[in-house]
């Protein structure tokens, strides 16, 4: 995957790069497919990688459900990265569920022991 086109300038002959636009046709797994096309089409309206800014939201992703989505950037060796975070709330809910009962008994028997 290349970040960048080139582009030549026809009467000077220069050379430049200009930032590729990404959309989710670009991306062969489904799941990536559908966090790029949330990320440059449907979080603040079309934009390019360019425009991309940091931040996180619940985002309800195609089929998979609902998911807490992390936007991160990096910059390296002067390559400005995007990393997305993705994590499904069933996942993260399931364990915070598993636990509130024991976590609520054990404070009524405490408070009730004082």
């Amino acid at each position: 995957f290349d970040s960048f086109r080139t582009v030549v300038d026809e009467t000077t002959k220069k050379v430049s790069y200009a930032p590729y636009e990404a959309n989710a046709t670009d991306f062969p797994l489904k799941e990536v497919k559908a966090r790029v096309h949330w990320l440059l089409n449907e979080r603040e309206g079309k934009m390019t990688w360019a425009d991309v800014k940091v931040g996180a939201a619940e985002v309800d992703v195609g089929d998979e459900g609902v998911q807490f989505i992390k936007v991160t950037s990096l910059t390296q060796f002067g390559v400005d990265w995007i990393g997305v975070i993705s994590i499904p709330w069933e996942s993260v809910m399931k364990e915070l569920n598993d636990t509130k009962f024991r976590t609520l008994l054990l404070g009524m028997l405490i408070v009730g022991g004082i």
